[in-house]
């Protein structure tokens, strides 16, 4: 008996704190917004705070995910475009004397830092200061630094290099022990995608590509942190290797930090060069609040000339999820695009591109979008993280591509993935029968593939796969068999790919933007982007209302909640897919 009143009182006290969460995060959202609409006013010799930490998006901050959230991040949240527009926007400012840096770790990926370190050093040029100072100093937050006049640690603070890898789970092991026979079907020696589900480690040849990969976007930061430190490269590959920054004292002894101090010894220094009186504070603006600062800077506030910036960020999904705003839905980001080609005051589109790929079927029908989009206006992809597999299927009719040296892009490849389940039906007793019209018709999870159904499923990978070249060599220019040779599911860096002829230049999604500029004839433009931001709290709402479960997962497990979610998919929704699902996690 007490022991059914204590379950009583938890499914009781659980009810409740799930009937009460929207109400809870009403009153947060409510009490992070209220008052924050009104621009703050910068005074002068202040310095503009960009804590490195904060979550960087393509889509703006009002966009992010529940994740967000239960972070307490929702102030902090911060697009791409945002903080590029804020770094340039300072460097006009009479106002912003200076940047200071802050935040160990690093809330955007490596293709973001690129452009955010080049708009560093726009703002640099224009005779202005960057500090960095922190409790510690790794390896991502001293690649952006670098490019700062000063860096300085607290006196027991940590400094990390140690260089590039990348860590994939495999759940053939899981899946053997569980009675699940996941029956791949792939085209491309170097398809990785399917690999966590049928070996227990990476194969040669996809640990060729990946070592590729790491090597050339350690080189990109090697390099930057050794220009913008004075030091050599073999130096910083020495320290890599050794471990060498157990003291940070070492650090300021090989020139990779300038000094170690506290706090208000920072604020001293900071002072002196400000020609502040040391009892006064120095004035400072934070990076979200200063989004909403205007300063002139030669810009049209209005024009009937516009740039629109289509967002295609996330997996590759067939249908229509507008609350879904981590992934493409094609039905969603078609309707998008075409309000985006039929504007007539839209005169160039740019097509940002942060996406592993996903579907096949909604990558094709994604793309002819983009070629009727491409008929009316020029169209120039700027590529983030990722553009790969169906990420560059949709790219690649475009008039120009940027990437950056980091992007991982191509995979030209195409697999499916059907499971079986029989053995761990028989191994829980659990048996099925039936009937049906036709041998070979519908495909079953509890029953192994046929000869005829695996011949037809290879059939179709391979005739999915011929279309992705053949969509490639027309958007490329380039021969469908020399495609096929650089294709074949293999990853590169965007580096790479620009040798290969898979983009065209190195680049950023400013300059993805002036290239689109150049390409409608325009001196001058206003930027708009689709899709609007929508209200974070209608999305939380949405959510809920949908009865989402991705609400909890999300606030549980964080980004694990989507690997989980993929590998769900494999399982419940079988299909052929155009993804670099082998994911790349650069520590």
């Amino acid at each position: 008996m007490k022991r059914f009143f204590i379950t009583l009182l938890a499914v009781i006290a659980g009810g409740i704190i799930l009937s009460i969460l929207p109400l809870i995060f009403f009153i947060g959202l409510v009490a992070s917004v209220s008052g924050g609409d009104a621009a703050p006013m910068v005074k002068n010799n202040s310095i503009l705070v960009y804590d490195l930490s904060t979550t960087v998006s393509d889509i703006s901050s009002e966009n992010f995910t529940l994740t967000s959230l239960s972070s307490a991040d929702i102030e902090s949240g911060i697009s791409l475009m945002q903080v590029i527009d804020n770094i340039d926007k300072a460097a006009a400012d009479n106002n912003i004397k200076g940047i200071m840096l802050k935040g160990a770790s690093l809330g955007c990926g490596i293709a973001d830092m690129v452009e955010i370190r080049k708009a560093l050093e726009r703002f640099k040029s224009s005779g202005k200061f960057i500090y960095y100072f922190d409790s510690s100093l790794t390896q991502s937050s001293l690649y952006v630094a670098s490019v700062a006049d000063g860096i300085y640690i607290v006196p027991e603070g940590e400094v990390s290099i140690y260089g590039v890898c990348s860590e994939n789970m495999f759940m053939k092991g899981l899946f053997d022990n569980l009675g699940v026979d996941m029956q791949i079907i792939r085209h491309g020696k170097f398809k990785s995608a399917v690999e966590p589900y049928m070996l227990k480690q990476m194969s040669e040849a996809s640990k060729l590509q990946m070592q590729i990969i790491v090597d050339g976007v350690w080189k990109e930061m090697r390099t930057a942190i050794a220009e913008g430190r004075d030091i050599s490269e073999t130096a910083i590959d020495k320290y890599a290797d050794e471990l060498s920054f157990d003291d940070p004292q070492t650090a300021v002894s090989v020139g990779l930090i300038d000094s170690l101090c506290y706090r208000d010894e920072f604020f001293s220094m900071l002072k002196t060069k400000l020609g502040l009186p040391e009892a006064e504070s120095v004035p400072s603006v934070n990076m979200s609040s200063y989004t909403k600062v205007f300063v002139d800077q030669g810009k049209p506030l209005f024009t009937d000339k516009k740039i629109a910036v289509v967002y295609a960020m996330g997996e590759i999904a067939e249908g229509s999820n507008t609350s879904d705003v981590q992934n493409i839905y094609s039905n969603d980001f078609c309707e998008q695009l075409r309000k985006a080609a039929a504007d007539s005051t839209i005169k160039a589109i740019v097509l940002r591109v942060s996406s592993p790929g996903g579907s096949a079927l909604a990558s094709d029908i994604i793309w002819r979008e983009v070629v009727q989009a491409k008929r009316k206006k020029p169209v120039v992809v700027s590529m983030g993280d990722y553009a790969a597999s169906g990420g560059y299927y949709i790219s690649c009719a475009a008039d120009y591509i940027y990437a950056q040296p980091t992007t991982l892009t191509g995979s030209i490849g195409v697999f499916g993935v059907i499971p079986c389940m029989k053995k761990l039906t028989d191994n829980m007793g659990i048996t099925f029968d039936g009937v049906k019209s036709n041998e070979n018709g519908q495909i079953s999870a509890i029953s192994p593939l046929t000869e005829q159904q695996t011949d037809y499923l290879t059939k179709s990978v391979k005739r999915i796969y011929n279309t992705f070249t053949k969509r490639c060599a027309d958007g490329r220019g380039k021969t469908q068999s020399y495609i096929d040779s650089i294709g074949e599911g293999r990853v590169w860096t965007g580096a790479d790919a620009l040798g290969l002829g898979l983009v065209d230049e190195l680049g950023g999604l400013q300059d993805a933007i002036e290239k689109a500029r150049t390409l409608a004839d325009m001196s001058e433009y206003e930027l708009v982007e689709f899709p609007k931001s929508k209200d974070l709290f209608e999305s939380f709402m949405s959510k809920l209302q949908k009865g989402d479960e991705s609400v909890l997962g999300e606030m549980i497990m964080g980004d694990d909640y989507q690997m989980l979610e993929r590998v769900r998919n494999r399982i419940t929704k079988p299909s052929v897919n155009a993804l670099m699902e082998y994911s790349v996690t650069i520590k």
